[in-house]
């Protein structure tokens, strides 16, 4: 047997890992970095170029790099603590939903039909899915579950997988009702924030309406729009690309046509979906959460007399994604265990206390972006916004809104899918490159810094500085 050739390219991926996680290592340590924390820098560090670099055809390897790695430095609990979220087995949920509609014509019927009703059209079906994301905001942010499901059933009807579309339609559905919740507001999205801006701000209020957040973040409308033209484009189908969408509308309809009436299985799914999307709708009422609602679609599956799953539906299910997003939970929980967020808020206090108002919420943003890559939206909130907004009091804000809607938006922005759950449960659906998602969303990032300015004329403006 003959020694392979070794791949160039891998080599020098490989090369750069290992240099990386030899300067992380010689950081020297001090009472504020600690050992563990030079330990969780090199183990995130490491996990996370493997996967940027797509040493492994799926993100099992990585996975279990972190999560190991991370039990060295706490418990099992906390490292894999993410089995106890309801991303992972959600995502699993669906999975397994999208195959059982996969054998019969569920799937294709309902593309066929959305395709249709958004013009049969590349731009019409992202225009579609943005809205649909917007109208979903009022019902909560975690709608974009279900709707990045129902994107992932459209392109695997469509046979997009792989393709510069499939990216275009699951990022237009993912940052629809992200974005929403920055206009329109998710219900319960600014109650947590506010509410730890109030507990060392006086006369803070954390009670208030559409109407008030929506004309405090108007200025944002502008961007939204700009910056979904550009997603657009960025992933439109080349010219020769051939799929199901050049076609046209003509050719849904006429495929449409050729699916016949529905079968006595796909009239029992779509029972199942219609139970299952009033459920989630409902959600804000009956507290539940989403996770039972999925349970109980994949259950009634199995049902004799519905029976329209089996063993080779489980068979189907990419097991590597969940457990990837499970590895990701762990970086936020890791990182708060080893003392990273009560560090850096020791070392930004001195540097932020003497800047201006405006160069303070550019740094905010900055910092910001960068721990969402070591630490979760929601441990980011708890740790950093009560010392970022007495910070800003002290130089001479006047109300904290401007300071924590840009901690908000510093977090919606990300450079990895890992940083925040519901695009980690959009990229384990497996239609989307991980090239395509840092391309997006760093152009998205640093549009946003840019855009950042705007929105402080316009707080300014109100009076909010």
């Amino acid at each position: 047997m003959g020694i392979k050739k070794i791949d160039g390219k891998a080599a020098i991926k490989w090369l750069v890992i290992l240099a990386l996680a030899l300067v992380c290592a010689l950081i020297p340590t001090s009472d504020l970095y600690t050992v563990e924390m030079k330990i969780f820098l090199v183990i995130t560090v490491v996990a996370i170029l493997m996967l940027a670099f797509g040493l492994f055809d799926n993100p099992l390897v990585p996975s279990l790099v972190m999560i190991v790695g991370f039990t060295q430095l706490t418990d099992l609990n906390t490292a894999a603590g993410g089995f106890g979220k309801d991303a992972p087995w959600i995502c699993i949920s669906v999975m397994l939903l999208i195959s059982v509609m996969n054998k019969t014509n569920l799937l294709k019927r309902l593309s066929y039909a959305l395709s249709i009703i958004c013009g049969g059209t590349y731009f019409g079906i992202c225009l579609g899915f943005y809205i649909i994301g917007l109208i979903c905001t009022f019902f909560g942010n975690n709608m974009c579950l279900a709707l990045c499901a129902l994107a992932f059933g459209m392109i695997k009807a469509l046979e997009l997988e792989d393709s510069r579309a499939s990216a275009g339609i699951m990022f237009a559905a993912f940052n629809g009702i992200t974005e929403g919740a920055i206009l329109i507001m998710d219900p319960v999205f600014p109650t947590f924030q506010m509410g730890m801006a109030a507990e060392v701000v006086e006369g803070v209020d954390t009670t208030f309406g559409y109407g008030t957040y929506f004309v405090n973040n108007i200025a944002w409308i502008p961007f939204f729009v700009i910056f979904f033209i550009i997603s657009v484009l960025m992933f439109k189908p080349k010219k020769d690309e051939v799929t199901k969408l050049s076609g046209g509308k003509a050719f849904f309809k006429e495929e449409k046509a050729k699916l016949g009436p529905m079968s006595s299985d796909e009239k029992k799914i779509t029972v199942i979906l219609l139970v299952l999307l009033v459920y989630l709708i409902t959600n804000n009422w009956h507290g539940l959460g989403f996770l039972p609602g999925f349970l109980v679609a994949v259950i009634a599956c199995f049902i004799p007399g519905i029976k329209v799953a089996d063993k080779t539906d489980v068979r189907n299910i990419n097991f590597a994604f969940p457990i990837f997003m499970v590895a990701c939970i762990g970086i936020g929980s890791v990182a708060t265990a080893v003392g990273l967020p009560e560090m850096l808020s020791t070392v930004m206090q001195p540097v932020l206390s003497g800047m201006s108002k405006v160069g303070f919420l550019a740094m905010v943003y900055i910092i910001i972006w960068i721990l969402n890559i070591f630490m979760t939206p929601m441990a980011i909130y708890a740790s950093m916004v009560a010392p970022l907004c007495v910070i800003g009091i002290s130089i001479g804000f006047t109300s904290v809104w401007p300071i924590v809607m840009t901690i908000v938006f510093g977090a919606m922005n990300l450079f990895l899918p890992h940083e925040n759950n519901s695009a980690l449960y959009m990229y384990g659906l497996g239609v989307t490159k991980l090239k395509d998602f840092v391309k997006l969303f760093m152009v998205k990032s640093i549009l946003s810094f840019g855009w950042l300015f705007v929105m402080i004329a316009s707080w300014s403006a109100m009076g909010l500085m």
